[in-house]
């Protein structure tokens, strides 16, 4: 579950680079 949270978190993160949302990436879903 831990490295799947990691690769969860590093896509959203990207997800959250493109939208310029500037919060928590693991907030954005």
């Amino acid at each position: 579950p831990y490295r799947r949270a990691l690769h969860d978190q590093w896509d959203r993160h990207q997800f959250t680079r493109d939208t310029r949302v500037g919060g928590a990436p693991w907030m954005i879903k």
